[in-house]
């Protein structure tokens, strides 16, 4: 990885599932000197996604997605664990996009809320806010998961059962739970610091 040849600052993040009403969405923080793979990690696990599927990140024109046997060498994408946050969110970007699961296309608007300087009493990643769970697993993308709550929130609906049951009996979609977002964030903060090569335990066992 290249040496950091621009300031290191805290990127705030406003990072929202698109087409979903009402809005589920984190705030967080995190240094620009982390990579997008970090990044990933982090919208991974506090919207409860499982990691099954492939994603990228949209920044502009640039690409940054783990490159298939498909890319020629000559378009190359960037790499999320090798490419920071700072390489290619500098000051004139305040979106990109995270797109996971191309097949049902859950797309996250990334908003950079705000720039601040490193505040040594902090200990990032952390998360401000948020609202909601994440959808299920291969649901169907925005379209299907509609389609699930109103099966899953209608007891008289043929499939009411089912979906509850595939769901898992603990999942709610008005659940956020920013304590337990946070302790799994203390987890990448010493996964990133001493370079485990453990992922966090499941977020939300019961």
């Amino acid at each position: 990885m290249k040496p950091v040849t621009y300031p290191e600052e805290v990127l705030q993040l406003r990072i929202e599932i698109a087409k979903i009403e009402p809005p589920a969405f984190r705030v967080v923080q995190l240094e620009n000197t982390r990579t997008f793979h970090l990044l990933h990690e982090i919208i991974q696990w506090s919207f409860e996604w499982k990691d099954y599927h492939l994603f990228e990140f949209r920044i502009g024109a640039t690409k940054v997605i783990e490159p298939g046997p498909e890319y020629p060498e000559h378009v190359r994408p960037r790499h999320p664990r090798t490419t920071r946050l700072g390489d290619l969110v500098s000051n004139d970007v305040s979106r990109f996009t995270y797109i996971y699961d191309f097949g049902d296309g859950w797309v996250h608007d990334i908003k950079v809320e705000r720039r601040l300087p490193l505040d040594p009493a902090v200990r990032y990643p952390i998360c401000l806010a948020g609202a909601r769970a994440g959808p299920p697993e291969d649901c169907g993308g925005p379209r299907g998961f509609e389609d699930f709550l109103n099966a899953w929130s209608d007891a008289f609906h043929p499939e009411h059962r089912e979906l509850r049951r595939w769901a898992g009996k603990h999942y709610d979609p008005e659940r956020f739970d920013l304590a337990v977002i946070n302790r799994v964030l203390t987890t990448f903060r010493a996964k990133t610091k001493k370079r485990s090569r453990n992922r966090p335990g499941p977020m939300f066992s019961p």
